[in-house]
């Protein structure tokens, strides 16, 4: 099964991540203190919100499902579809997740019953259960009430009038500023955002956190925006850009809204020239909202170059010698060491100082050939011509070409080289390493590093004296 990634509304009940397709979420409101009664036998249904002056029932997913009775829910989520309209009780709202087809699962049930869940994906939070809004409507007791589609219709009249597009954002808290952000670009909402740090974090990077199999660069977005920083960054809006990912860093996601583009007020030229990621100012439920230009933040030079350091959460085999002792046999010294190494293989799998690496780029598209021996050609990068050394060669390592290759770009000014390896590993502590003197048979000191997978030691390459000795 093939096709565009499909879209999904999450939110959380009782532990369980619950989702919806966009397409029928049509907005999330605070639960009140007390629901209308409504003459229904029906345990799961809890009574009746009024909602512009339509009476839409309000369900117990936790009653459906089995949960914690005395739990007490914070948000109804209003869900519309195939003219009816109801309400399910949640704690809170997740946010939006982009899933390719082929990475549903879908669950096969006895009997002529589908399920209220025979679709489930996962998320970079764990596993997402789909929620079947025909299934629960058809349950005995269960009501919905025909949708009068006021909201939506005065929405789609005003979009046919006005040929403006209609627009699905997220609605988000950053501190005590209301944000909003369209979904186009967005890729998953982590919903317990953990900030790992990183040499990388500088300027509005706060760090890294992992999102899925990946270790992903996090943004603080009020910095991002130059509206200062945040002391709260409990939830993480993930943004695909065109190669690798970017988090930027939130308070909260409060909703999920469709909105009419011409709603969006442009900002003065003046804030505009100052906040290049400002696309204007929304006003929803008669809250004032900042809207980020999402599509100038993914195509940002800055945004992208941290994107391109996705580095793939995995554990890679050791194929270094065994831990070095500090009284071996060599005579070999070791001592204690705290930085951040970046892993990788170029032949073999070697480790290289975070600090010595300018910029992670992508193989370039077009490279010129050059006569020099010990340099596959020169590319174009910021003005300069910078010349391609394949690392896994001058190391003595020569191995074939991989798809994935990455560019590692190290120097200064105009005397930068891009060293060529295979495959980006991730960014990992030192535990210790040789001390000055004591080197490698190979001829490079060994290091132990440290990350998530189990600790290794490797050769540690310094690209910068590299780049300094190349032909």
């Amino acid at each position: 099964m093939t096709g565009v990634d499909l879209l999904y509304g999450a939110f959380l009940v009782d532990g369980r991540r619950i989702a919806l397709p966009l397409s029928q979420l049509r907005e999330v409101i605070p639960a009140p203190d007390r629901l209308e009664p409504l003459p229904i036998r029906s345990a799961a249904v809890r009574g009746a919100v009024t909602l512009r002056h339509l009476a839409i029932p309000v369900l117990s997913l936790r009653d459906l499902v089995g949960g914690d009775p005395t739990g007490e829910p914070e948000v109804i989520v209003v869900a519309a579809h195939d003219g009816h309209v109801i309400g399910l009780l949640a704690d809170e709202i997740l946010g939006v997740e982009s899933v390719v087809p082929d990475d549903l699962f879908h669950l096969r049930f006895a009997g002529a019953s589908d399920g209220l869940f025979s679709t489930s994906f996962e998320s970079a939070a764990g596993l997402v259960s789909i929620l079947d809004f025909d299934a629960v409507t058809a349950l005995p007791g269960v009501p919905s009430v025909r949708d009068r589609g006021r909201q939506e219709e005065e929405l789609r009249t005003h979009q046919r009038e006005t040929g403006a597009s209609l627009n699905t954002v997220l609605l988000l808290r950053c501190a005590e500023t209301r944000l909003c952000v369209g979904v186009e670009h967005v890729h998953s909402v982590v919903p317990e955002l953990r900030v790992k740090p990183s040499p990388m974090a500088k300027g509005a990077c706060v760090g890294v956190a992992e999102v899925g199999d990946s270790w992903v660069a996090v943004v603080d977005t009020l910095a991002l925006l130059g509206l200062g920083t945040q002391a709260e960054l409990t939830r993480g809006v993930c943004l695909r850009l065109g190669r690798g990912m970017v988090v930027l860093a939130v308070g909260e996601v409060t909703n999920v809204a469709s909105i009419v583009s011409d709603d969006i007020m442009p900002p003065p030229r003046a804030v505009r020239s100052a906040m290049p990621f400002l696309a204007g100012t929304l006003t929803e439920n008669d809250v004032q909202h900042l809207v980020i230009d999402s599509d100038a933040v993914v195509a940002d030079p800055e945004v992208l170059s941290l994107g391109a350091l996705t580095l793939a959460v995995v554990d890679t085999p050791d194929e270094a010698p065994a831990v070095v002792r500090e009284t071996d046999d060599t005579g070999r010294a070791v001592r204690p060491a705290t930085r951040s190494m970046l892993t990788y293989r170029a032949g073999i799998e070697v480790a290289t100082d975070l600090m010595q690496i300018n910029e992670v780029l992508d193989y370039p598209a077009d490279v010129l050939p050059v006569s020099t021996p010990g340099i596959l050609g020169l590319f174009t990068h910021r003005g300069s011509a910078v010349p391609l050394v394949e690392l896994a060669d001058a190391l003595g390592k020569p191995e074939t070409g991989s798809s994935e290759r990455k560019v590692l770009l190290v120097g200064t000014g105009t005397d930068l080289v891009g060293f060529v390896v295979s495959a980006l590993h991730a960014i990992e502590d030192s535990v210790w390493e040789e001390t000055a003197g004591s080197t490698h048979p190979r001829g490079f000191p060994l290091i132990r590093v440290s990350g998530d997978g189990p600790a290794r030691t490797l050769p540690e390459v310094s690209l910068v004296d590299l780049g300094t000795t190349r032909p």
